[in-house]
């Protein structure tokens, strides 16, 4: 299964109310108003949150700040259905292509 990692990619995700099945805060973990922030979307969304063992989130993430999601597996669009969207967008499309990213959630990167 695919985790999320990090105080503000869970809450994000959570924001955008899709693809989280479940949150896993660091069971000795304050909380934080990232982390309260990250609960309530969570409790608004119906969201199961655990409290686990450090450990637990160690074995997932090596920087996830105290708090990680179980998500959906991400759904590519097929190479040929994006190509036939830029096609009909005509010269209004925008394609941003990215190649060996660090770290996936952060296009900043």
């Amino acid at each position: 299964m695919p985790y999320l990692a990090g105080r503000n990619a869970v809450l994000e995700a959570l924001k955008a109310g899709r693809r989280v099945r479940r949150v896993l805060v660091d069971e000795t973990e304050r909380e934080a108003n990232t982390i309260r922030a990250v609960l309530h979307e969570a409790a608004m969304w119906s969201v199961a949150v655990e409290r686990v063992p450090r450990g637990r989130l160690d074995s997932l993430h090596r920087r996830h700040q105290g708090v990680a999601a179980e998500v959906a597996p991400f759904a590519y669009a097929p190479y040929h259905g994006l190509l036939d969207a830029v096609r009909s967008s005509g010269e209004q499309a925008l394609v941003l292509v990215l190649d060996a990213l660090q770290d996936p959630q952060n296009l900043g990167s």
